[in-house]
């Protein structure tokens, strides 16, 4: 899928609910956001005749919230997102760090 304007299409990736020790942590209320790998960006909006660039490049680790008004295009078995369409003004951040920390934390 190939995004247009300042759209953003999404892999969702899990939540971290493994701790050290490989114990998993039963979360008693979800977090209000999500952490996703940026799979395309569109070009852009124009504003007076001027592209204005995208802040996320394909491969960035990005946290947007969880509902809001992105749109699922994928779900997994039990009814999760697994791809998501996303607008640039949904993304809270970049979390570069993310996928690294996942990797800590099992060690």
């Amino acid at each position: 899928m190939q995004p247009i304007y300042n759209r953003i299409f999404v892999e969702v990736l899990e939540d971290k609910k493994t701790k050290q020790a490989g114990i998993i942590i039963q979360l008693e209320q979800e977090p209000l956001f999500r952490h996703g790998r940026v799979l395309a960006v569109g070009d852009g909006v124009y504003q007076m005749g001027t592209r204005i660039k995208m802040d996320v490049e394909v491969g960035d680790i990005i946290v947007f919230p969880r509902g809001g008004a992105a749109f699922a295009t994928e779900y997994d078995a039990a009814g999760n997102p697994t791809k998501m369409l996303l607008a640039d003004n949904e993304v809270w951040a970049k979390d570069p760090d993310y996928l690294n920390d996942a990797e800590e934390e099992k060690e």
